[in-house]
């Protein structure tokens, strides 16, 4: 098909400096996680746009539930809806407590 242009699932795109392998990044809606640290000589990175990654998320005072919306705001992967823009859903379920780490399910 002459107007293909890749499959997807790894974009190289335009990232925030600080970013490295493993980060959570969001660009616009489009939730990812990047696979190489920011490259200073052209400002992208690879990310990942679906998938399962173990993330840090930081719960809102209390329990992370299975199959639960997170978002990301400010770097951060939360279970505040009122903040943030959705990123994707927690795969297992967790205690209140801090920030640990979960299997979250990237969502478009």
């Amino acid at each position: 098909m002459k107007n293909y242009v890749q499959e997807g699932k790894t974009i190289r795109i335009t990232v925030g400096s600080g970013i490295t392998a493993g980060d959570p990044v969001l660009v616009g809606e489009l939730p990812g996680v990047a696979v190489t640290d920011y490259d200073a000589a052209d400002g992208k990175a690879e990310v990942m746009t679906e998938g399962v990654f173990n993330l840090t998320v930081k719960g809102a005072g209390g329990a992370i539930v299975l199959g639960e919306i997170v978002y990301y705001d400010g770097g951060d992967i939360n279970d505040d809806s009122t903040n943030g823009t959705k990123f994707g859903k927690a795969l297992t379920a967790v205690g209140s407590g801090a920030s640990p780490t979960v299997p979250v399910l990237l969502v478009q």
